[in-house]
């Protein structure tokens, strides 16, 4: 908890200065405010994602993070960081103090953080002296955002130059690294002194600054101002004074939020403004129809409606549901103008969930020569998969390799069969067990409730080929299912059990960007067991690595996955459909006979209690075998403490029990369900902000939301799920830009996918959207590809996107 030494104020408000101008002033969040500059001291705990320590959000753009004391001039997401106490909050002196250590480097110190006037003045005091190890090395340090930066100016003690948009050299060795060598190096920095909007300046009374361009040893690195610490001062030993510019009486730009896509004429339309929360707001919204002859005509003049303060911004609603005729329409309000967006009945049905199964999901596709007209996005890859992972491991990207392998094989050994089917994650390359399994899931239920039956891909497992936009009589959406079942039963096949995921070994290997054939060499490794060869030759040991623990909830979650994936693929591969259902009945025969296991590691899931019953749902709904109602019986109190994670899917089971007793039992259960609340915020969704962006969990939440309607259309409404695909498609947090790639008029088309390095985007990709920077600051870089809790892809995001979209055009249709 924070510390607090609160004194009564005799001035509400911003504290003034003699000259009556507003200055930064502590408020008991553990912020310093002043209209236009928010200064923030440890509300984040993210570094290792550019979230924390010291950070400066200047005219609504946090333009500096991570204002703490660091081992590496340039630190990349795997290096030190150091622990810091809860800070200290002083009102009375407008200070905060925070203690930190490192514990390896055995260096304790306080930093003290004190606001005069505009002024920030940051003291770094050791509790005692520097270890001589780390003289020349550890330094009070602070990142700046190189979006902001790129083509403005800096100046330094006569020294001046331009931010460069790409990091250039030269580098110098430090230890066993390469880093850059210092931009210059000075007293004092002055940044973007021709911009008000970013200028600022930092200077080190008692020693000096050095500018370091921090993305040459890490692409999603950011540029850094540091000051080595002294091996001789322990007091006051670094000291920065900052000085951001404000703009007098600066209000946050307007944003006009709605959907990139559009609106069905049925539904509710709301188009949301976000404004300054000193903002009058006696704007007029004025929507306009766009005519084929290039006129406009005004359909809706007036002013938006309050709605409240959300966050730190303040929201007005203009309410159009009035509006049903089909067109083009948009809106301006003030010198803003929205994007385009459509009205109509037939909005959803083309370019919006069809580039994610179209591009997507094959440019994910593993182990696959993945063509699209004249360009290759990458050739079959990773067809050395994968070697067992050494037991007692921990692995970097949270992966864990128990004491023992639950295998048959020597750490080091390759295992067979794991070269087949699988979709690189997410903006990198390993298969996690838990991802796949939840994308089947949700694919298998797009087919079945939604007959989704187009064929715009060639996909050929056999020859490990895929051609986009050459239809093979096949549907994409059940060949997608069959890649990632693939996947899950090599595991099964191997060793009987699901296996957690596969996954680099080295860090060099995770970080590959670009062709994801180049990240391996492709052929079995057969020295032995962790013998190590000279890297770069053919048969080196640079095979990815499996880990292979046992799990109970990751092996009933793979059945449920396989059970309802066999009913899809029964009609096209009879063959596979068997073997994923004789796979499901074993496992889960297996399970539930046996003591649960619970592995810690990532992508696993650790509710076994609730997988078992999603998985014995369907089960029953595959074989239409009683003895699962049966057992669902018997597990009625643990049904009752899991609804809340298993009554989306019992409503589905609802019309097949005739025990008239379960079925009310069940029932009653899923009715204690609250229904979400519309007003929980502007965004009419109620999702929680964390450290990543929240559309993920909004779209799960439709998903359920989906079939606790369709079981009990007038107790849950469907409100939730129209609101769930505005808010990805637009209507969120700060901005209007569609969270899904190539998808509405202005979508997100610099993301965190394997093609980031190129600043670019695969059409159809999923993103989280907007994280909140506590305590009240919602933030979507763009164009920027490095932050992955904002903009990265991820398989299930993708999926449950498709499902979303597709379930508000049947409800709308009906």
């Amino acid at each position: 908890m924070r510390s607090y030494c609160a004194f009564f104020l005799l001035f509400s408000g911003a504290l003034f200065s003699v000259l009556g101008k507003p200055i930064l002033q502590l408020q008991e969040d553990g912020t310093f405010q002043q209209h236009g500059l928010s200064v923030l001291v440890f509300n984040n705990a993210y570094p290792i994602g550019h979230q924390g320590g010291i950070e400066i959000i200047q005219h609504d753009r946090r333009v500096a993070t991570n204002g703490n004391v660091w081992l590496e001039p340039t630190p990349g997401q795997w290096d030190a960081v150091a622990e810091n106490s809860d800070p200290v909050l002083d009102i009375s002196k407008n200070c905060i103090t925070v203690a930190g250590e490192h514990k390896e480097a055995e260096i304790k110190y306080t930093l003290r953080v004190e606001a005069q006037n505009s002024q920030i003045q940051i003291r770094l005091d050791l509790n005692g002296p520097l270890p001589e190890a780390w003289n020349g090395k550890a330094g009070f340090q602070m990142e700046l955002f190189p979006g902001l930066l790129f083509g403005q100016s800096w100046h330094m003690d006569g020294q001046s130059g331009i931010f460069p948009c790409q990091a250039n050299g030269p580098v110098t060795r430090y230890g066993e690294s390469v880093v850059p060598q210092p931009l210059a190096e000075g007293k004092m920095l002055t940044i973007a002194s021709e911009n008000p909007e970013c200028r600022m300046t930092i200077e080190c009374p008692n020693g000096s600054l050095q500018l370091i361009d921090g993305r040459i040893p890490d692409d999603n690195g950011w540029f850094v101002v540091r000051s080595l610490i002294p091996f001789n001062r322990s007091k006051n030993a670094v000291s920065w004074i900052i000085c951001p510019h404000v703009i007098e009486g600066w209000l946050s730009q307007p944003k006009i939020l709605h959907s990139q896509v559009g609106y069905h004429p049925n539904q509710s339309k709301r188009i949301l403004f976000e404004l300054d929360k000193n903002d009058p707001g006696e704007t007029l919204a004025v929507l306009t129809r766009v005519n084929p002859d290039g006129t406009e005509t005004i359909v809706r003049s007036d002013l938006p409606v309050l709605w409240g303060n959300y966050l730190r911004y303040q929201y007005r609603v203009l309410d159009i549901t009035d509006i049903i005729q089909t067109g083009i329409y948009r809106v301006q309000y003030g010198a803003e103008t929205s994007s385009l967006f459509r009205i109509h009945p037939k909005v959803y049905q083309r370019d919006v969930w069809q580039p994610t199964l179209e591009t997507f999901f094959p440019v994910q596709m593993c182990h696959m020569r993945v063509r699209d007209r004249f360009r290759i996005w990458h050739d079959a890859c990773h067809m050395d998969d994968a070697l067992q992972a050494p037991v007692d491991h921990q692995h970097f990207d949270g992966y864990r390799q128990g004491s023992t392998a639950d295998t048959p094989f020597d750490p080091g050994e390759h295992i067979p069969g794991l070269n087949q089917g699988g979709w690189h994650d997410a903006g990198d390359y390993d298969l996690a067990a838990g991802s796949q399994i939840n994308t089947v899931m949700m694919l298998a239920l797009i087919r079945e409730q939604f007959y989704v039956n187009t064929d715009q891909t060639l996909i050929d497992h056999k020859r490990r080929m895929v051609v986009m936009h050459q239809p093979d009589g096949m549907p994409d959406i059940v060949q997608q299912i069959k890649q990632g079942v693939l996947q899950i039963l090599s595991g099964f096949q191997a060793a009987g059990h699901c296996f957690p995921g596969i996954i680099a070994a080295t860090i060099t290997q995770y970080v590959h960007l670009g062709e994801s054939a180049a990240m391996t060499d492709n052929r079995i490794f057969t020295g032995g067991a962790l013998k190590k060869l000279p890297g770069w030759l053919p048969g080196t040991m640079d095979d990815r690595w499996v880990f292979t623990n046992r799990s109970t909830a990751l092996n009933f979650a793979a059945a449920r996955a396989l059970a309802a994936a066999s009913r899809v693929l029964r009609v096209v591969d009879d063959s596979l459909a068997t073997v994923c259902l004789e796979t499901a009945l074993q496992t889960w025969a297996e399970e539930v006979t046996r003591e649960p296991v619970e592995h810690r590691s990532a992508y696993v899931p650790r509710n076994y209690q609730a997988e078992e019953i999603l998985a014995t749902i369907e089960l029953f709904l595959t074989t239409q075998d009683k003895a699962f109602l049966l057992h669902l019986k018997d597990r009625i109190p643990i049904i009752e403490e899991q609804i809340k994670y298993v009554g989306w899917s019992l409503c589905r089971l609802l019309p097949f029990i005739e025990d008239q007793d379960l079925h009310k039992r069940i029932c009653q259960f899923i009715l204690q369900l609250p229904d979400p609340d519309l007003t929980d915020s502007p965004f009419g969704v109620t999702g929680r902000f964390y450290i990543w962006g929240v559309a993920w969990q909004i779209q799960q939440q439709a998903v359920g939301q989906y079939f606790l309607h369709q079981a009990f259309p007038d107790r849950f409404s469907v409100d939730f799920i129209y609101n769930a695909v505005h808010y990805v498609l637009g209507c969120h947090p700060a901005s209007s830009t569609s969270l899904v790639s190539g998808v509405g008029s202005h979508s997100l088309t610099t993301a965190y996918g394997v093609n980031r390095a190129d600043w670019s985007y695969i059409p159809g990709g999923s993103v989280s959207g907007p994280a909140l920077i506590r305590p009240d600051f919602p933030e979507l870089k763009e164009p920027w590809p490095f932050l992955w809790q904002q903009t990265e892809y991820v398989m299930g995001g993708a999926a449950s996107y498709i499902f979303c979209v597709l379930a508000a055009d049947q409800l709308l249709n009906m």
